[in-house]
This record gives structure tokens, C-alpha cells and sequence, in this order.
């Protein structure tokens, strides 16, 4: 469950998580974990590897790219190696079809991470010690607010 707040943090609180019927998955905890967070909780057909057909795909392009990585990383900790296939497989991992990235799928198709409308800011210039404004936010970009 801490890597799940972890993931929220960054990508913000899905609308649904699809697992599988692992045993940690259909505890009480953690179903009351994701009722705490407002999230619809889908899994598939218990012990039938195509009804976890989502869930066993991920699992599968997972293991390649930690695989093919192997080498590369084979001196880092498994949590680096793990967070480095995960950033591979969600930043860099484009088709012909669909030349955006996953994340950037993700963060347009969620309704909930856009913002409505641009609020106006003031920025405070540490060399003049003036504020400065109203500007709009930028929310796009390296390091952006």
C-alpha cells in the first residue's frame, strides 16, 4: 500500500486498479485501503490466466525490460532496477500507431488531473526582491509548478 500512496502521488488517484486475486489483493486492509481513496477495486477470474489477461500482459513487457536492462543495471539495487523499467516502459515506450508515451495517455484521458482553468500567479524576483504579475501558470515543461 505504500507504493500504491507512492504512485498516487505522482500520477495522481485512479478510478479503478485491476489485480489479481493474490492474496494481499482480496485482504480486508487493503480493501479498505482503496474504499479510504475512493477506488473502484477489479479483479479477474481467479486462478485463469486468461482472465488476468491485463494484469499478466503488464507482469510479461515488466519482466522483458528488466531483462534486457540486466546487464546495464546489474550492480544497482533491485528497487533502482525496478524504477528504471518502470520509467522505460511509461516514458520511453512508443509505437508507430501511437507516438505518445503512456504517461502522457494517462495524464490527458484523466478528467481530474486538468485543470479547468489556469489560475494567475504572482512570482516574487529574488534579485529585484520585486513581485511580479499576475502571470499564467505554466504547467507544462521541465520543472514546471
Amino acid at each position: 500500500m505504500k507504493h500504491l500512496i507512492q504512485a498516487f502521488s505522482f500520477l495522481g488517484i485512479p478510478k479503478s486498479i485491476k489485480t489479481d486475486n493474490g492474496p494481499m489483493y482480496i485482504s480486508k486492509e487493503f480493501r479498505s485501503f482503496l474504499q479510504q481513496w475512493g477506488v473502484e477495486h477489479k479483479t479477474g477470474i481467479p486462478y485463469s490466466l486468461t482472465g488476468q489477461a491485463i494484469v499478466e500482459r503488464t507482469h510479461q513487457n515488466l519482466k522483458r525490460v528488466l531483462s534486457q536492462q540486466h546487464q546495464a543495471l546489474k550492480l544497482e539495487t533491485p528497487q533502482i532496477q525496478l524504477s528504471k523499467a518502470v520509467f522505460t516502459l511509461n516514458f520511453l515506450n512508443c509505437t508507430f500507431e501511437n507516438r505518445n508515451p503512456p504517461i502522457v495517455r494517462h495524464f490527458r484521458e484523466n478528467c481530474q488531473l486538468q485543470l479547468k482553468a489556469k489560475p494567475l500567479v504572482m512570482v516574487k524576483d529574488p534579485a529585484a526582491r520585486e513581485t511580479e504579475g499576475p502571470h499564467d501558470l505554466i504547467t507544462w515543461g521541465r520543472g514546471y509548478a
